[in-house]
């Protein structure tokens, strides 16, 4: 819908190899939800890896050692509770892709002083070549899946702020959020 790829795979702890390679991961909830998808679980933290920092799987390692029962970080306490699982892969720019569905919420929207801002502006964002396509998936991931309400702002707080910014990367996120509980995907 906005130009990114990412395809993310269920990734533990065994599974993490030394490739700097910059991506996007998200701490999904576990506890409880066995018989569900990782895929389908609420997001409690997305987060980055770049390649100068080691990419996002050295992200991930070190976030995992956080994880014990007497943590006293809000990241460990949180996934040792809610038994965290983590998802996580490459971000890629899909060039030339259509955003028409995304525009065309914005149009719909009620803020009609100030949607035609948001177009252009979330139109202009995407086509930067700064900030480069992770830290925009993360910034657009994170306002999204604060508009459906999955995550926690504690665990979010970088990017999460409140409602009504008109960023870019808030129009994007809500409108994609609006996309896809129109279609059935979120309920």
């Amino acid at each position: 819908m906005l130009g990114i790829d990412w395809s993310p795979e269920s990734v533990s702890f065994d599974q993490i190899v030394s490739a700097p390679e910059k991506g996007l991961y998200t701490w999904v909830i576990g506890r409880g939800h066995d018989c569900v998808d990782p895929l389908d679980r609420p997001a409690a933290y997305i987060g980055i890896g770049t390649r100068k920092k080691g990419g996002f799987y050295e992200r991930l390692r070190t976030e995992w050692d956080l994880i014990e029962e007497s943590a006293a970080h809000a990241h460990g306490r949180a996934m040792f509770r809610l038994d965290g699982e983590a998802v996580a892969g490459p971000v890629d720019q899909i060039d030339g892709a259509d955003i028409s569905s995304i525009e065309e919420v914005i149009d719909a929207s009620r803020w009609s002083d100030k949607k035609e801002r948001g177009i252009q502006g979330l139109r202009d964002w995407l086509s930067a070549p700064t900030p480069d396509v992770v830290h925009k998936a993360e910034k657009l991931c994170i306002r999204a899946a604060i508009h459906i309400g999955d995550t926690p702002t504690p665990l979010n707080s970088q990017h999460a702020r409140a409602w009504g910014t008109y960023a870019p990367w808030d129009w994007g996120g809500w409108a994609a959020a609006q996309i896809l509980i129109a279609r059935g995907f979120i309920s």
